[in-house]
Formats: C-alpha cells, sequence, structure tokens
C-alpha cells in the first residue's frame, strides 16, 4: 500500500488529477495475491 499512497500524494502534490481505479488496479498488480 505504501506505492499507492505515494502515487496519490504525488498526484495531489502535481495538482493532477489521480483516478482511484489506476492506483487501485496499479496496487492489486503489485501486491501477489
Amino acid at each position: 500500500m505504501p506505492r499507492a499512497a505515494a502515487t496519490l500524494e504525488r498526484g495531489v502534490h502535481q495538482r493532477k488529477p489521480v483516478s482511484p481505479r489506476a492506483i487501485t488496479k496499479r496496487w492489486i498488480s503489485e501486491v501477489p495475491s
């Protein structure tokens, strides 16, 4: 989850819209289930 949080923060700092769906996708792909 840390990377997803970092992505969220980076998007906020850059004032770019960060789609929750994209973050979820990235988080799911990074965490082996």
